[in-house]
């Protein structure tokens, strides 16, 4: 069977209001743009990684590790109520010209630092038998009543058995149809990719945030 036509996405927008340039911020030496694409070039399943930034550092990066991109994101990409999605769209435009039509999209947020490889090649094989929406989670308790009191926060929360399930942000691998349908990483339909460790949950956006990641960085929790 031929494989999935699968393209790793990698946004990194350098404007961030809560904690100035995050995607440049380090653990371990290594700042979180550099992490994620080290990480990107160990899927084997990729066809190729491509990265979308308005920040020529980040930009100087992804040339020293042989990514994809398109040159520095337009203005009108980069401002603060920009959606990661139309930034996929444009990023995916280009790359659809250049490399033929994709199967699959991976998004790999430069936030969420610490992956499980082997959840990632299990992703890609449940994604190719059935083309089915993957999409990562971690279980937030059994009644979480406070998050009722916010409708627009019920959408990132999904019940299964009683216990309720919080979308991370860790992974995301989505069909090319359904992407383009419902113009979104969490369409109505998708299947859950449990996190059971904090670390491969942390989605970093606070200072308070970085400081977890950099303490849980050799922990294996």
């Amino acid at each position: 069977m031929k494989q999935k036509h699968i393209v790793g996405l990698i946004l990194a927008r350098k404007g961030s209001k809560r904690l100035k340039n995050k995607n440049l911020k380090k653990i371990n030496g290594k700042s979180l743009s550099e992490i994620t694409i080290r990480f990107a070039k160990k899927l084997k399943f990729l066809r190729n990684v491509v990265l979308s930034t308005d920040d020529k550092g980040i930009l100087n990066l992804s040339k020293k590790n042989n990514i994809l991109s398109p040159g520095l994101r337009p203005a009108k990409l980069s401002k603060e109520n920009s959606s990661s999605e139309d930034a996929a769209f444009h990023l995916l435009k280009w790359y659809e010209k250049q490399f033929g039509k994709v199967d699959g999209i991976l998004l790999l947020q430069t936030t969420t630092p610490f992956r499980d490889i082997l959840k990632f090649k299990r992703a890609f094989k449940l994604f190719s038998s059935t083309n089915k929406t993957i999409v990562g989670v971690s279980q937030i308790g059994k009644s979480p009543s406070i998050y009722y009191l916010n409708e627009k926060k019920i959408k990132n929360y999904k019940e299964t058995n009683n216990s309720f399930y919080q979308i991370d942000g860790s992974l995301y691998l989505i069909s090319r149809k359904v992407f383009f349908k419902e113009k979104t990483f969490v369409p109505k339909k998708f299947i859950k990719s449990i996190n059971y460790k904090i670390k491969y949950s942390i989605d970093i956006d606070y200072e308070k945030d970085l400081k977890l990641a950099r303490l849980l960085s050799n922990e294996n929790i």
